[in-house]
């Protein structure tokens, strides 16, 4: 498995640039230009940019270019009455940015992964830590930064970030009797106890947490918790949880076999167990996986027939208008009208 420990893309909620990005999963976003406005802006807060969307998709957003920011600012958008975050816990960032003055994408993760933080203030940098310690998982938030000294941004940037899970999250589901015992602690990390029997011959799959997200295709890569424990012993083989660990990505094209086919067709948001007999695993002990789906990489599917990654329209239309225009531009960003 491959770590890919993130680090915050803001510095005084600066977005590291990702301008260019050629795909771009259904972003429909909406800039209002305006143009020729006379006299002294006495600052645009949160009420002046439109948020709408489902938590985890590309949000649709819809503010008057140039804005003017004078203060920073922090609002709730989406209210995902998810659990509170805890210092040192990790946490996964889906995020969009747009220059406040033209309207264009600055950067976004939500056609690829979220970014994978530690929840310190080291890990996300100040400001970003300290607006996300007011919300919780599932919870949309919308930042404003003006265009300060201080801050070192040339223009006002509007930042809308989505909190994700970093543990499974659906309906639990009873497993079959003789299968090892997973018990979660308050994190959500698990404890496997293997039972006296031998191990079965072949691979078991068996769905402890059933996840309502996106179905897993084949050769994705994926973002994951995990713990792996060796049959002969009880001893941990792996782990992803504990103090200084965080999730990873895992690349079901390079995987052992048992988690490439143990993990197909399962659905974001799923805790699985899998045990994995020698052949499909290490080649010298059973392993028992506990692993919980977090996300799929957008785009990183191998099998031809699996669902593409639909292309960004970054559309200008004039207020109150929240939506893109019937013929979306060429231009992948919004600039004001002459």
């Amino acid at each position: 498995m491959r770590r890919s420990r993130g680090r915050s893309p803001y510095s005084g909620f600066m977005l590291s640039h990702r301008a260019g990005r050629g795909t771009a999963a259904a972003v429909l976003v909406a800039v209002a230009l305006l143009a020729g406005c006379a006299g002294e802006d006495p600052g645009a807060g949160p009420e002046a940019v439109d948020v709408s969307g489902d938590f985890g998709v590309l949000p649709v957003v819809t503010f008057d270019v140039p804005l003017a920011v004078r203060e920073p600012s922090v609002s709730l958008v989406i209210d995902g009455d998810g659990s509170p975050l805890t210092e040192g816990d990790p946490v996964l960032v889906d995020w969009i940015g747009f220059d406040g003055a033209t309207g264009d994408v600055i950067g976004e993760t939500y056609t690829s992964a979220p970014e994978i933080f530690a929840f310190t203030p080291n890990s996300l940098g100040d400001d970003l830590y300290a607006a996300v310690s007011a919300s919780g998982t599932n919870d949309r938030v919308l930042y404003l930064e003006p265009a300060t000294s201080e801050s070192g941004l040339p223009a006002s940037h509007v930042v809308v970030v989505d909190v994700r899970p970093a543990r499974a999250q659906g309906t639990p589901v009873t497993p079959e009797p003789g299968l090892p015992g997973v018990t979660l602690a308050e994190d959500g990390s698990p404890t496997v106890t293997i039972p006296g029997s031998p191990p079965p011959p072949d691979r078991v799959e068996q769905i402890l947490i059933k996840g309502s997200g996106a179905q897993v295709e084949p050769g994705v890569e994926l973002v994951v918790q995990y713990t792996a424990v060796r049959w002969s012993d009880g001893s941990v083989s792996a782990t992803t949880w504990g103090p200084g660990q965080l999730p990873e990505r895992l690349d079901l094209s390079t995987a052992i076999p048992g988690l490439a086919t143990g993990l197909l067709d399962q659905t974001v948001g799923s805790q699985v167990l899998l045990v994995v007999p020698p052949e499909e695993a290490t080649g010298t002990d059973t392993l028992v996986f506990v692993v919980d789906i977090l996300a799929v990489v957008a785009g990183s599917a191998t099998d031809p027939e699996a669902s593409p990654v639909p292309t960004a329209s970054v559309t200008a239309t004039p207020r109150p208008t929240a939506g893109p225009s019937d013929e979306p531009t060429s231009n992948p960003s919004a600039t004001p009208a002459g």
